[in-house]
């Protein structure tokens, strides 16, 4: 019998103690350096140098809160000597076997603009999935760029995120 009350006991502290552990939510900044894997550009005939490209790059993604990952950059550009909208998506696997994918909009300065010395600008970025670890990330943030030299550059963000 004491068993039994015992068991009826656990049943109830089980059945009316909360199951869902509280969303983790924080503060994230970090560094992605990307190079080059694919251009390919097109010329538009509207004004003076206006391109338009298709863009693919390798990333290697830097922050404070998880560390290292790799990925890749596909992306659009629509600029006029330098200047103008980029936007796309960047999916990191991190060495977990965990996954993001951050959607991003920027705006490019024109060409000799920024610290480096060559093109950069700013804009913000969005996670749309995760999984593994990141599986119902969400969150967003602003991010910074610069290029270093063709093909090659490197941005600075910071965010907010939500783990479910």
């Amino acid at each position: 019998m004491i068993g039994f009350i015992a068991l009826v006991t656990l049943a109830l502290s089980v059945s009316v103690s909360p199951t869902a552990v509280g969303a983790e939510k924080g503060k994230i900044t970090g560094r992605i350096v990307n190079f080059a894997a694919g251009f390919e550009s097109a010329s538009v005939p509207d004004v003076e140098g206006h391109t338009i490209y298709l863009l693919k790059m390798k990333v290697i993604f830097f922050s404070d809160k998880w560390g290292t990952a790799s990925g890749i950059l596909t992306g659009t550009a629509d600029l006029i000597k330098g200047a103008g909208s980029l936007e796309g998506y960047d999916y990191y696997t991190f060495p977990d076997g965990s996954t993001i994918t951050s959607r991003w909009k920027a705006k490019q300065k024109g060409a000799g603009a920024g610290i480096t010395g060559g093109a950069g600008g700013e804009g913000t970025w969005t996670y749309v999935k995760g999984t593994g670890k990141f599986a119902g990330i969400k969150g967003e943030g602003t991010v910074k760029f610069w290029i270093v030299a063709p093909g090659q550059t490197y941005s600075d963000f910071e965010g907010e995120y939500t783990l479910p």
